[in-house]
């Protein structure tokens, strides 16, 4: 299955597509963008994710996947913003799969969120404290410095957070309705189901 992805830089582009893999269970091949580099799309989300689902379909995508982060906007604003770009296309064609996501408030929330796949993927110490998302307000942060104090730091950050995402249960996810990926797995299977994704044998 290939599939484009959008979201808001490299962290996105090594953690998002493990994730839709474990979840839909199938093969991906990958294709990456980041918000900001998709040109000549015009401003603000509805135009651009307009202009990615153009785009997938011009590269003979099965489907798109995009994500945003909060961060310090209102709650469900810019994931508003791609739902009412999605009906607009659908509207007009025929539709592609395409799942979205917004993470509360950085996709580092859904990785810190299982601490089973952070401390497996970063080898830590069982004594080692991994903060809970409930109680930090910057999921960044706390990994960033897992990972700078974890014992496989030289493997570099971004190869790490995608370990961490391969790793990633969303049943382990306690928080996972307020981080936003709860409704975020929900859409990728809804989304992905006919195409062959997202069974429901878990």
């Amino acid at each position: 299955m290939r599939i484009l992805f959008v979201g808001d830089g490299e962290r996105d582009a090594v953690t998002i597509p493990p994730i839709v893999h474990r979840i839909l269970k199938t093969s991906i091949e990958s294709s990456c963008n980041s918000w900001a580099r998709l040109h000549g799309s015009g401003k603000g989300y509805k135009s651009k994710l307009l202009y990615a689902l153009a785009k997938a379909r011009s590269g003979g995508m099965s489907g798109l996947v995009a994500t945003i982060d909060r961060d310090t906007a209102d709650k469900g604003e810019r994931l508003k913003r791609l739902k009412a770009a999605r009906k607009t296309d659908r509207s007009k064609r025929a539709p592609l799969p395409t799942a979205l996501g917004e993470a509360d408030p950085h996709c580092e929330a859904w990785l810190l969120d299982d601490e089973s796949a952070v401390r497996d993927a970063l080898a830590l110490a069982p004594v080692t404290p991994v903060p809970t998302v409930g109680r930090t307000s910057n999921p960044k942060d706390e990994l960033d410095l897992l990972i700078a104090s974890s014992p496989v730091a030289d493997q570099g950050r971004l190869t790490l957070l995608g370990r961490i995402a391969e790793k990633v249960d969303p049943n382990r996810c306690l928080n996972a309705k307020t981080t936003g990926f709860r409704a975020f797995v929900k859409d990728i299977k809804d989304e992905f189901r006919a195409s062959g994704g997202g069974r429901d044998d878990e």
